[in-house]
């Protein structure tokens, strides 16, 4: 098994080679490709531009069917094991509400909010949206920065990083407050994140004791970057199946003289 790596400065040309890959049909015909995308933006336009080339005649009346785009907390969820449609409590859509919840509750002083929460406990304008704002930035921490979560359920307001005597790197005092909202959101949920699990998860992906919910290749189309928690994952996952990695990036040249080029672990092909 082996992780493939594109990168091209537009869209257009980094969908070529991806569509070539679906083009050779997996070898359960009924099992459905996976594809994991940032946005839906890239998502709906993919799919646009997979129906011109793939089972279309010279009309470009092709169809896109039996292929999952998901989003990468999703992904990382069906490398890491779980079923890629399967829901839970840290879903952003069933987060917010958790959030929201505990928001209005008053436990932690969130700054910024567009109203304050009344002594009878109700809403007030602009919750909900914060709510949603902040969920999603749990989720991206998730997906990004595992190891700042694992700090956090520790008791520590860390910023995932340690110094050079191994003590946790504290955060901004202005961001002190996601660390302890954070933990209220996570002692309502009572279930813990993929993140907290995350060392144990990939050791043993590595090791073949996980059994990742993918077929035997999956691709990541659209990527502007790769935080170093994706490309532990990604490094675990191609060691078990076939990894097409699509990334976009505006330069050639900075691209191949960046020194942090995917942490210089991997060769492009």
């Amino acid at each position: 098994m082996t992780l493939y790596i594109n990168h091209a400065t537009h869209l257009p040309t980094l969908a070529r080679p991806l569509t070539s890959t679906l083009s050779s049909p997996l070898a359960d015909p009924f099992q459905a490709e996976v594809v994991c995308v940032p946005t839906v933006g890239v998502r709906d336009w993919l799919q646009q531009q997979l129906a011109l080339v793939l089972g279309a005649t010279d009309h470009c009346d092709g169809i896109v069917a039996n292929i999952d785009m998901v989003f990468p907390n999703r992904f990382m969820a069906a490398a890491l094991g779980q079923p890629i449609h399967a829901t839970g409590p840290w879903d952003i859509e069933r987060l917010t509400w958790t959030v929201l919840q505990v928001l209005d509750s008053g436990v932690v002083e969130v700054p910024g909010r567009g109203g304050a929460t009344k002594p009878d406990g109700s809403n007030t304008r602009g919750t909900y949206s914060t709510a949603r704002r902040i969920a999603d930035m749990f989720d991206r921490y998730a997906n990004n920065r595992p190891q700042m979560l694992q700090q956090w359920k520790a008791g520590h307001d860390g910023d995932g990083t340690e110094d050079e005597r191994g003590a946790v790197v504290p955060l901004p005092g202005d961001h002190v407050w996601q660390a302890r909202l954070w933990r209220a959101v996570r002692e309502s949920i009572g279930v813990a994140t993929i993140a907290e699990q995350f060392p144990d998860l990939i050791a043993d992906l590595r090791s073949g004791r996980l059994e990742p919910a993918l077929p035997e290749r999956a691709a990541l189309f659209g990527l502007s970057a790769v935080s170093s928690a994706q490309l532990a994952l990604l490094q675990a996952l191609a060691q078990v199946r076939d990894i097409y990695l699509h990334l976009i990036h505006p330069s050639p040249v900075a691209w191949r003289n960046c020194p942090h080029q995917l942490a210089g672990r991997l060769v492009p092909r």
